[in-house]
Order: C-alpha cells, then structure tokens, then sequence
C-alpha cells in the first residue's frame, strides 16, 4: 500500500547506524524487496529504554529531501523478535513527513512488513527469502456511519464521503452532504491479491479515510479534503458460511467503532463503524452479498419548534430574517430496493486509481440507497428579533428507526440567512440527536425484544443483527465464540471467547478498536488471592494512657438540654424560609438531567480544516457556535402500542407554545469574591440588568469584593420566546470609563418549560458564576432567585422586601479547665509539655494556654480565651460555626507535635440563635445523666488523632478536655470585661491557680529528677547507676 511513485527506497536509521536498499519498482501499489541486510555490530547502552528506535523511511530517490514517510519501531520490540524461535513479520504504517509534504491528501502514507531482531549474542544464521506467490480474494467492507466529524466546510458543516483502501485496490462510498453523522450502509467490495495469510499472520489490513466532497462543476473532485484515517486490521477469525447446506470458511470481522485521526496533530476527528468479510476468490460468486441495512420500526416524531435563541448577527451580511431545513436521512430503503442491491453483478470492482474516478459514480449509484424525502422540511423565513427567531411551528417526522439504538441517525438542522431577494446562503448546522429523544422508545423496544429473545444463539445473522447472512459453528482454529447481545436491539456490546484451558477474554467493547495484542487474558481457574488485612487496620504504635484509674471509671454522659424547647429562635428573614441555596448555576444543577419538557441544540458555522498543506498560509476560522435551536418533541411508536395520551400530551405542548404575557422578578442578594484584572483595591460595584432592549441600571455602589446589593428589578416580557436575562457587575471608575467585572445570563424559556424549575413553591437562590466576554478566568459568583409568574397572576405573586440582615458584634468567652488522658508522645518519659490552641470558624488568629510541663495523668490550665463574632454568621463561609481545638506537645529544641484535636459545633444547642434573637449572654448547657440530669456549663470534649485508628477503622480517643463556652454581645462584654488567660481583671468567673504542675525544688534533686524523667525511667536509672557502683566497689 504505497503510493505511485516509480521506485521505492527505504532507508533505516537506528542511532548512529544507516542501512539502506536499491531501487525498487512499485507495481500496483507494492514493492517487492525481500532484501536481506548483512548482520552489522552495533554498540548500544545496556538498559532497553536508553537504546534507540529503529526509524523506517520510505523515499523515491536516496536524497534525505525525498523521503515521502517514515515510522519508529522501539528497541524493546526487536528484542522481543530476538527472544522468539521465529521471528514474526513486524507490519507499521508509515506516517507523512509534514516538514516535506510530498504525500496528498488522498494518498496513503504507506505501509512496510519487515523482519528485524536486536541480538545481545551472535545471532542464528539468515534464513534464504523467497517471494511467495499472492492469493486472489474478495474483500467486502461494510461502512454503516460515522460519528462526530469535524466541521470542513466554513458553514460548520462536512460532506464526508469514504475511500476504502487494501494493497493498491480501493473504492468510494457516496459523499453525504452537509452533515457530521454520516450514514452510508454501503458495501465496498474489491478483489485484491494478498500474500499468504499464514505467513504475513495478522499483520494484514485496511485503510478507512474519510474526506470532504469539495467537487467542481463537471462533478469531479477538484482536490481531496482529508478529514482523518483509520487503520482496520483484520485478523484471521475464520467462520463457517452455509450456502444450500454446504459449509465455507471465510474470515469475518463484526462491525467495529474505530477511530479517526488527523495525520497531521494525531487529532482525533470523530469515529467510524465498519465490518468486513474476507472470502477466497474462488468463492466470491457463490458467497452471496450481504444486506447491511437494519431492521426498522414505525415511528412518529412529534416536533414542536419555539425557533432559534442567541443567534449569532455578527456572522451575518444583513441580520434579517432566517429560514431553516430539518433533514432526517434514512438510508433504508423497500424490499424490492434490498433485493436489487443484493445482487451480486451490482457490486463494481475499482481496479485502479487512474480509472477510479470514472467508476465512482456508477458504483455508488448501485449501492447507496435513495433519500427519504417525506423526512424533509422546511420552514418559511423567520424575522430575528432580539437575537432570536421565533417558529413556533408543528412538524411530525415519520421515521423508520432501526432497532439498534447505535445506528439511530441524526436530524440535520441547517440555518440559511434570507436576503430581500430571498436568495437563500448556508449559514450553519446542527443535530438533533435521535438516540438521545428516543430512550423511552429503545428501552420499550429491549424490553420488547428481550422477552422474545430469552435464548440468543450464534446461528444467525452473520453481521450481528446488521444484516440478513446465517452464520454457521466457528471454526475449530478459533476457540468458542460466545455473544453477549446489549438490550438494545442487535447490537452486540461485549463479546467473550472462551477457551478449555480456563482463560478468558472478556468484555470487548463495540466503542473502540480491538487490538488482540493488547488483549489482557484472565485465567479463570486461578485461585483468589488473600486480602492483606493488616494493610487496612490501622493501628496506632505510639499514643499510650494516662494512668488515671479514677477519671476512667467516671462516666460522663450528657442530655441534650435546651432551656425552652418552644422558643422561636429562627434568625432568618421572611424571604429566606423554605428556600433552598445552590451554589453554583441552576442549569449546572438542576437541569442536565431531568428530562425537560424543552430541548436545546446547539448550531456551529466555521471550518476546523484549511483547503491544503503544510506551506498554504489560509487558517480554518475554527467551528463556533451561532445558535441554539429549541424544540419540543413527544415519540409515538406505533408497533410498540398505541399510547392512551399520546393526543393530551400533544395538546398540552400546543397550549404550552401560545404566547403568554409574564412578570420576571429579578431579586439580586449580593456578590461573592468578585475580581477585576489587576485590581488592588475593592471594586466600586454597580448593576445593570437588561432583558432585550429593556435595560435597568442600579446607581447604588457598594465598595467591596463581597458587595451586599439586595435589589429587586421586574420586568415584562412573552413566553416563550423570551431573551435572555443578562445581569452585569460594572466597576465603577471616577476617571475613565466604568469596566464590565462580569455577567452572566439566565435562560428564561428553559425554566418557563422546566418541570423541577417549577416544582419549587419558593425558587432556589443560586450562587451565579459571572463570566467575562473578552476574558477567561474567575471573576466571581451573584447570589439571587428569580420568579416568573403570568401577568393575569402578578397579584398572587408575593414581593419579598428583601434587605440585609442586622448585623451584632459578638465575644466568645472559651474556658480551658483541665485535661485527662491524654496520649503520650514521648515514650520514654511518658509525659506531655502539654498547650492547647483555639480559633474559631476560618480566623487565622490561634490563641494558645500556657503550658503545663511534664503533664501525665491530669492536666490543669483555668486559661480563657476570647474571640470576636459577627452575627449572624457567613452562611457562605465553611464552619464558620465550628470552635477548633487542638492540643500540642511543645518541644523546647525542635518542632512541637500535635497530640489531638477536636471540632465543636457552637450553634449545636443553638447558642448562637439565641445570643442573636434574646440579645443577651448564653453559655452551652447540658444535662449530666450519671448525676441526676445536673445542669451543667463545663463540659467534657472527646479529642482525636486522624492516624489512630482501630483495625475496623475507628478513632481512637487521645484525650479529653473540660472546656466551657459562652457568646454574648459585644456591649454587654464591655460591660464584664475581663482578661485573657488569668490576666487582670480575672473575672466572669475569677479562675484559681493551675494545680499539679511542675515545680524545681533544690532542695530536693531527687524528686525534682524523678518529675522530669518519670518514675518508671527513675527507678530504671537509679537501678543502673547502683548495680555500676557496686561492682566498681
């Protein structure tokens, strides 16, 4: 498969060392060489993946300048062929040099078979190479479609057609016009000669690329437009085809999604489905062709078009008016039509590329079944009004959809700008996914399906439900092929070949090549391996008790204490109950997957290609989108049962499209983070909130990052059809003119129609992101709700006289007493220079006890801690109700450890409700169980270490703390004051000396010795140092 040139040179290149062959002639896209190199000695590192790649290069003359392609075999796969007692033949194809682009378009690259093995010893001796004489076969490529193309054309669209190409054989399918996913279901058959299969092995292939229609007026190709290729490999899986009860083998491969990609970036431009049967030229007439259309079912597509939204008028000549053409293109065709394409004279052979464009055209005007054209329509001109134009229109598409969901097609919506001429000019194009509509109708159709199919077999069709051919018992050189058919419809998802020695090969999707050297095997027979246990138990290896046997045997179990359970303590204004906060955008949220009754398509114009190669300077305008085409649409399917409501539903939607005058009630809260580039102060923050023309602009400005606007705006407008809402953040600016920070837009018609939208009673606020137009980035995020509610019902609409909560300076007073159990962390003395921090919510500022030094089995501080509170508390900011406590062993030389740490909920007793609403002092109380329900205001608090864990995953306690909490209004603390720690005024409640800590005594060393050390590591000590006495004695 290479391309005509006159002869054929390879040269290869692997480090420092060059080999290269004569001139050979290609004939028929071949040049035979079996051409052995003398065995050369090379000098090359000793770790594999440091040696050099063998590089391949393909030329028509010796100059480095007229090397056409190339390609790059690793070192690691020679010597893999080294280690082999026959070397395999190693096939690649070879890729376009593009710095020399002497390769068109339509030319495949090439691709080279060759044996070369890496020796680290003196190798075997050379086999003698003879060329071995080729085999005539027929090839029968089935193309059924392709998906996500790439826009070629500037309109955004593609007119893709397919070149089928094997040694120097090769035929087109008819090019599909303006569309990006294509449906051909045509056959390519060739007779090609190839080498001997059990020599070449698997090494054998297609090559699948699709290209632009861009034809001239004599309807010609002027030049090919490449959109991508595809290397199909075709292994040898023979099977048994039965024709009037005698059995042939032909090696069949099932249709397969392969991938597309760009030569020139390796970019991925979509994918392609094709099958293929290989059959011995001795059997091609009696092998009969197949039928690769699929069996269809009945079915109506109700579709109810509202028009186009955000339309794009910068990309038009004269933003008038638009028209649209709905095409669903069916290549399935009657009966009388299948017979006819299945004869086997209607199949023409494409010898060669010199004659190839004369036969096209007869080709594929046997094979390619004809267009639907009841499945067309097209709209009258439509006028664009504020960026939309509105249809409103009624359709119904009867369809014959196949009964493989994978092969249901797609409506091309076309967009065409209308002059005052009515001269018609291609504008963009969209889809309307199919697959995506009818899920209800693929699911009935499984269900359908599955109870008529409880057995699958393997006996029939030979295309797996694409076509009509009987498929007989796999032949003995294969292993067992079993099917796992999907429930949808004939389409086979995954595949298992099961052997008798136990090992399998499983799930083999349709969605992606099918490379069997990367296939893994898994031996069923083997016997699991044992879960390592120990590698999830977590157990702690340091973190020893206390030894207070008192504290342990003291329980501690607290009831939930309220002091009036019947107070009303809620602190929320009115406009605030019963609804929800999002913090992100209601469609990111809400509206993916809910099944709206409204349908969104997007429409692109641009191209992703430029017409040429490498040195043409022109660039693709690149696809972008132009609009968004909005539909409602109800399946009916008739072969499935009539549906009971089809009509209601069909009514409703109608009553649903009529114009209704509404009210939009715009209430914006306040910003969040909002940022200006290169901004180093807060911004001057205003708003502006239009929809279509109707513009209002809020003159307040709110001087900061987190601005509080608390404004209402309401305006009139019909649904459907509405804009729409865009809200702006304006800096302002005293000298120049004012700078957009950011917007963003609300989609007013896909609430309007939006069944989970409208389930709430009490709209969700939602935490807008705003973007920037002429700017990437984050430019922070607009909490608001909007209501809309028809204009006859405005007087039941409640308006909410929004406005920021009062705010209250608060302290929190936090008493540390004392500590019990703490976990060691120094092992040897086993004792604690024991503080403890604090801070509250997400203040960076951490207030610390002093420290007890050589704590062990009780700790004592009577240490406070004061905090400032505003009230009430950042709803947006992350526990901003939670106190944070740790405690730390202080190292005096090194870093200081910490030990444990705790979180408290402050607001879990509503504390903090109650300081708001009573606007007095409240402490956190609870009842004490093991005293007679006690009413108590110290408490005790269960610390933990994340790294300790019991074996089930656990935590494990690492010590408690007595801490007492109490909020209270700023001016009743003034009133109170007292000091930090035990600092003056040591009041509100005076705290008493720490009791217990260390104390250096002088006079008694020994003591003293034994508090700094520990008793145990004392006794040890004094131990060594009498029994070194006693024997120095």
């Amino acid at each position: 498969m290479l391309p005509e040139r006159d002869q054929a040179i390879f040269q290869f290149q692997m480090g420092p060392y060059f080999w290269k062959t004569q001139g050979v002639p290609i004939e028929n896209g071949r040049a035979r060489l079996y051409y052995p190199f003398q065995d050369k000695k090379v000098v090359f590192p000793t770790t594999d993946d440091q040696i050099p790649d063998l590089i391949v290069y393909f030329a028509d003359q010796q100059e480095e300048s007229r090397r056409h392609s190339f390609a790059r075999i690793k070192a690691s796969e020679l010597i893999r062929q080294a280690s082999l007692m026959e070397p395999e033949i190693i096939s690649v194809n070879l890729k376009e040099d593009r710095s020399l682009d002497l390769i068109t378009d339509e030319e495949f690259p090439g691709r080279v078979f060759l044996k070369a093995m890496l020796y680290s010893k003196k190798p075997p001796p050379m086999p003698e190479l003879t060329i071995p004489e080729y085999k005539r076969w027929q090839l029968r490529a089935h193309v059924f479609c392709a998906r996500d193309i790439p826009p070629a054309d500037e309109t955004g669209s593609s007119d893709p057609y397919v070149k089928i190409q094997i040694e120097d054989k090769f035929g087109f399918t008819r090019a599909q016009m303006a569309t990006l996913n294509p449906q051909w279901f045509e056959t390519i058959t060739l007779d090609v000669d190839l080498p001997p299969l059990e020599l070449f092995g698997d090494t054998v292939g297609m090559s699948a690329q699709v290209f632009d229609d861009d034809d001239g007026e004599d309807g010609e190709h002027e030049k090919y437009n490449l959109i991508g290729r595809s290397w199909i490999p075709i292994p040898q899986k023979w099977v048994n085809f039965q024709v009037d009860n005698k059995s042939y083998q032909i090696i069949y491969g099932k249709p397969t999604w392969h991938t597309i990609r760009y030569d020139a970036n390796d970019q991925i431009c979509g994918k392609i489905l094709i099958g293929y049967a290989l059959i011995p030229g001795d059997l091609k007439d009696i092998i009969p062709v197949e039928d690769i259309r699929p069996p269809v079912r009945q079915t109506k597509l109700h579709m109810f078009a509202l028009g186009v939204r955000n339309i794009d008028t910068q990309s038009f000549k004269k933003p008038d008016q638009i028209r649209l053409k709905f095409s669903a293109e069916q290549r399935y065709t009657t009966d009388k039509e299948k017979e006819e394409t299945q004869k086997p004279e209607a199949q023409t052979e494409i010898q060669t590329e010199k004659d190839a464009q004369n036969e096209k055209d007869a080709q594929n005007e046997v094979k390619a079944p004809e267009i639907r054209g009841k499945n067309v329509y097209e709209t009258g001109n439509i006028k664009i009004k504020d960026h939309a134009a509105h249809i409103k229109q009624p359709h119904t598409f009867d369809l014959e959809l196949p009964t493989n969901k994978e092969l249901c097609p797609l409506i091309d919506v076309s967009m065409f700008e209308v002059d005052w001429v009515r001269n018609k000019t291609f504008l963009g194009l969209g889809q309307i996914s199919l697959p995506t509509l009818l899920d209800d109708f693929y699911t009935k159709l499984g269900k359908e399906e599955k109870k008529e199919n409880q057995v699958v077999t393997t006996t029939n069709p030979l295309l797996l439900g694409f076509g009509g051919m009987a498929l007989g018992n796999a032949n003995k050189r294969a292993d067992t092929v079993t099917k796992e058919f999907d429930t949808q419809v004939g389409l086979i998802k995954t595949f298992k070949i099961t052997s008798t020695q136990g090992i399998s090969v499983s799930k083999l999707s349709i969605d992606q090549d099918i490379d069997p050297d990367e296939v893994v095997l898994e031996n069923v027979n083997k016997k699991p391996e044992k879960k390592d246990l120990a590698a999830h138990q977590r157990v702690p290896k340091k973190g020893m008790f206390s030894s207070s046997m008192f504290f342990r045997k003291q329980k501690f179990t607290y009831v939930d204490y309220d002091t009036d359970p019947e107070e009303d303590l809620d602190i929320m204004p009115e406009w605030m109950n019963n609804r929800e906060t999002f913090n992100d955008d209601l469609e990111d949220l809400l509206f993916q997957n809910e099944g709206s009754l409204i349908q969104s398509f997007p429409i692109y114009s641009g191209s992703t290609r430029s017409d040429v190669g490498l040195f043409n300077n022109s660039k693709p305008t690149g696809k972008h989108q132009i609009g968004v085409f909005r539909a409602i649409f109800i399946t009916q399917a008739l072969d499935l049962g009539a549906e009971k409501d089809i009509q209601k539903r069909i009514e409703h939607v109608k009553e649903k499209m009529k114009d209704v005058p509404v009210c939009i009630r715009v209430y914006i809260l306040e910003g969040r983070n909002l940022q200006e580039e290169d901004a180093e102060v807060p911004p001057d923050c205003y708003l502006k909130v239009s929809l279509g023309k109707d513009e209002q602009v809020d003159t307040r400005v709110v001087t900061s990052a987190d601005p509080g606007f608390y404004k209402r705006f309401d305006f009139i407008t019909t649904l459907p059809g509405a804009p729409d809402l865009k809200i702006q953040v304006w800096d302002k600016d005293k000298l120049n003119s004012d700078d957009l920070i950011g917007e963003t837009a609300v989609d007013l018609e896909r609430r309007y129609f939006s069944h989970h939208w409208k389930s709430y009673k009490n709209k969700p606020i939602e935490m807008r992101a705003l973007t920037h137009p002429e700017k990437k980035g984050y430019f922070g995020r607009l909490a608001m709700w909007i209501d809309i509610c028809p204009v006859a019902e405005e007087k039941t609409l409640i308006t909410y006289p929004i406005s920021p909560p009062e705010k209250m300076e608060c302290e929190l007073r936090v008493i540390v007493w004392e500590t019990h159990d703490v976990a060691f962390r120094d092992e040897t003395t086993k004792a604690n220079d024991l503080f403890l921090r604090g801070t509250v919510g997400n203040n960076p500022d951490w207030l610390e006890t002093d420290t007890h030094w050589r704590c062990r089995a009780k700790g004592s501080f009577n240490y406070r801690w004061k905090f400032p509170m505003t009230l009430p508390l950042d709803p947006h900011q992350f526990k901003a109700n939670i106190f944070k406590i740790q405690m730390w062993d202080r190292d005096v030389v090194g870093a200081n450890d910490m030990i444990c740490e705790a979180e408290i909920d402050l607001n879990e007793h509503r504390m903090i409700d109650k300081v708001y609403k009573r606007k007095e002092a409240v402490q956190i109380k609870k009842k004490w169980k093991e005293k007679e329900n006690k009413e108590v205001n110290m408490i005790w608090y269960t610390f933990y270490h994340p790294e300790y864990t019991d074996k089930n995953g656990n935590k494990i306690s690492q010590g408690r703390a007595l801490l007492s909490f109490e909020l209270m209004p700023k001016e009743l603390a003034n009133a109170k004051a007292n000091g930090i720690g035990r600092g003056a005024p040591n009041a509100y409640p005076a705290l008493p000396d720490p009791i217990g800590r260390f104390n250096f005594d002088i006079l008694n060393p020994l003591g003293t010795f034994k508090e700094i050390l520990g008793e145990e590591f004392t006794e040890k000590s004094a131990a060594y140092c009498a029994a070194q006495f006693a024997r120095s004695w």
